[in-house]
């Protein structure tokens, strides 16, 4: 992640983000040897977003950062608010990335709960 630019990483990850939300909607399986795999396949996709969305959040620190210190050099003259504002607009792609990443996290992650769940009440 470090070597690369955001543009370069999103290009390098962007099929796996689709195939990771893809598995996040994607039904239980009933059957128990279906969920045992399933689950193990979920802590293992659980893991690798995880580390997705930790790149995505350092991205979105790091264009945060530059957007401050341009709106601060080019719109000095707005109040807080204002400079807020217009700094939320200029990296909300990255934090919509972040957002969807932490939800699927958490959907793959509340899949292994579930698939467990599943298992004792058998």
């Amino acid at each position: 992640m470090a070597d690369k630019s955001l543009e370069e990483w999103l290009e390098c990850f962007s099929p796996r983000f689709a195939a990771l939300y893809a598995y996040a909607k994607s039904p239980l399986p009933n059957d128990i040897g279906e969920r045992h795999n399933d689950i193990e396949k979920a802590i293992h996709f659980g893991d690798e977003v995880g580390r997705l969305l930790a790149d995505a959040e350092s991205y979105l620190t790091q264009h945060t950062a530059q957007a401050v210190l341009l709106v601060k050099e080019q719109h000095g003259d707005l109040n807080a608010d204002e400079r807020k504002t217009i700094i939320k607009d200029t990296v909300r792609k990255i934090q919509r990335l972040v957002d969807g990443l932490a939800v699927t996290e958490r959907s793959i992650k509340d899949r292994v709960y579930v698939g467990l769940n599943a298992n004792r009440s058998r």
